[in-house]
């Protein structure tokens, strides 16, 4: 006599197929990464063409079977999973089989959006995004710069903000302590909107003298004496370079609440992420590093007009960012126009602006993925506020969105949407 079957519940049916799916796409990301390892040293070759394909076809039946997976039978990280190999191998199909992509070597420039952003985005509404936020920036200038002088002229104020020296250090020394004191002030602060700062130490240091580079950025590594883990700003090494009246915003995004807080959560809670922790999500990253720039706000930070100017420029900077960065490689845009539209938006240094273009031309597509990711969590405090109402709490919003590290937007919605619905009921 036949034995009977045993149903499977459809949540661990769902588990089971998303298990072998992700093995499936661990299996085939250990294929070759480069076009000669695939028999592409020539491009127009037969084996070549031949080889892509084949990868392609797997990557297109992995992404098919991927999108029949039950959702909504899903636990909540295993739905942040379902996401993060869709887009992983959506990126993988556009690799091998998108002839503008340029093979295997270059992605093009709609796969790039997709790498840093998680998402399908068409250039145009991305430059259109970027061409509205410039005016809404433009505009809380302007109300700013007016409400001290009724007269001034933006233009002109921006140049001064550019060019008058008693706006910048005076030496590699004063910076740096300038830097260190606001930086420890920040700190202070956190509580008003975290649980917990991580234990992790960072420092803040400058570049070699001479050395060239961006305004500040953030880097995480060990210490050199104890090897334990720390995190790193470091500042121009030119005072020049870096506005003083910038470094509240640039520390809010470099170190605390921004980039220092939100890597040493994620190390220290890679067990969580599995296998997906090696695909950080730069809209996620650089969106939480933008929108720390806000929390000034909440914090107390801006206490003077020139500092909200500076986290006002800051903004603008990554508005300008979506329209430039899909001038240059979708709208036929040259490095000129690039640097005209900064420097008639921004104060910032004229050698930034033009450190910035470069950086654009060589890595498409990641300059975008900053405004997007800010939107994103903004957008999203603003359903949580309206949501719940006296009952919002801020650390616990905070919580939310760091939970499970750096994820696709369309997850960080999800995760949301749940902890708002948990709040609405505990209260």
């Amino acid at each position: 006599m036949a034995s009977a079957t045993v149903p499977i519940a459809a949540a661990e049916a769902a588990q089971l197929e998303l298990d072998v799916l992700v093995n499936t796409f661990e299996e085939l990301s250990e294929a070759p990464r480069r076009r000669r390892d695939l028999g592409c040293r020539d491009p127009q070759s037969r084996q070549c063409e031949l080889n892509l394909g084949r990868m392609g076809a797997l990557y297109v039946d992995l992404l098919r079977r991927t999108r029949a997976i039950q959702r909504d039978e899903l636990s909540p990280e295993s739905r942040i999973d379902l996401d993060v190999l869709e887009w992983r191998t959506q990126l993988a199909v556009a690799r091998y089989l998108d002839p503008d992509s340029n093979g295997f070597d270059q992605l093009g420039y709609a796969a790039n959006i997709l790498r840093h952003t998680g998402q399908v985005h068409e250039p145009s509404e991305l430059h259109e995004l970027g061409l509205q936020e410039i005016e809404r920036i433009r505009t809380a200038m302007l109300d700013l710069v007016h409400a001290q002088d009724p007269d001034a002229d933006l233009h002109a104020f921006l140049e001064a903000a550019r060019t008058d020296a008693r706006l910048f250090a005076d030496s590699r020394a004063e910076l740096r302590s300038i830097a260190r004191t606001i930086a420890a002030g920040i700190d202070r602060r956190l509580g008003a909107a975290f649980n917990g700062a991580p234990a992790v130490p960072y420092s803040i240091e400058l570049l070699r003298r001479g050395q060239r580079g961006f305004m500040a950025q953030y880097r995480y590594g060990h210490d050199g004496i104890r090897g334990r883990p720390a995190g790193y700003v470091v500042l121009n090494s030119d005072p020049r370079q870096v506005p003083l009246f910038l470094l509240e915003a640039l520390l809010l995004h470099e170190a605390m609440p921004g980039h220092h807080l939100q890597t040493s959560w994620d190390t220290a809670h890679t067990e969580r992420t599995s296998w997906r922790s090696r695909f950080a999500v730069t809209a996620f990253v650089e969106g939480w590093g933008l929108y720390a720039e806000s929390l000034g706000a909440d914090l107390g930070v801006y206490r003077h007009p020139m500092t909200k100017f500076g986290r006002l420029n800051l903004e603008m900077w990554r508005a300008i960012r979506l329209v430039v960065d899909t001038g240059l490689h979708a709208f036929d845009w040259d490095r000129r126009r690039a640097e005209e539209l900064f420097r008639e938006h921004t104060a910032l240094p004229v050698e930034q602006i033009r450190i910035e273009v470069r950086r654009y031309e060589d890595n498409p597509g990641q300059a975008v993925a900053y405004k997007l990711g800010e939107l994103k969590f903004r957008e999203l405090r603003t359903h949580a506020e309206e949501a719940l109402g006296s009952s919002f709490d801020l650390r616990e919003f905070h919580d939310a969105v760091l939970a499970y590290g750096s994820i696709p937007l369309q997850s960080l919605d999800d995760q949301v949407d749940a902890w708002v619905t948990s709040a609405a009921q505990g209260s």
